[in-house]
């Protein structure tokens, strides 16, 4: 017996990653995970953001897809905020993942 599901789901995997190859894009672009970037202890990049938790110039903490991700510094701010994706600039001294 054939699991339908299963096989959907295969096929998703292919189609992502012919494209993922074709077009020269990283495959977790099409994945269901927050991915974050960190440009020296000065920029994070956030992508996959559900929501703003908390935030002020020390703390900001954010709901991701599947976890909050805390961020702790100096000065920190929000420069760009979109549905879904956020930069966080200031001096940032930790990043944590909390599942």
């Amino acid at each position: 017996m054939r699991n339908r599901k299963s096989e959907e789901n295969n096929g998703k995997k292919g189609l992502k990653s012919v494209v993922s190859k074709t077009f020269d894009i990283p495959i977790e672009t099409f994945s269901n995970v927050t991915q974050l970037t960190v440009l020296s202890n000065k920029e994070a990049v956030l992508e996959g953001c559900k929501g703003i938790l908390e935030y002020d110039d020390t703390v900001i903490r954010v709901s991701g897809r599947k976890m909050e991700i805390k961020f702790t510094g100096e000065g920190l701010t929000l420069n760009c905020l979109t549905s879904e994706n956020i930069v966080i600039s200031g001096k940032i001294w930790s990043v944590e993942f909390i599942a």
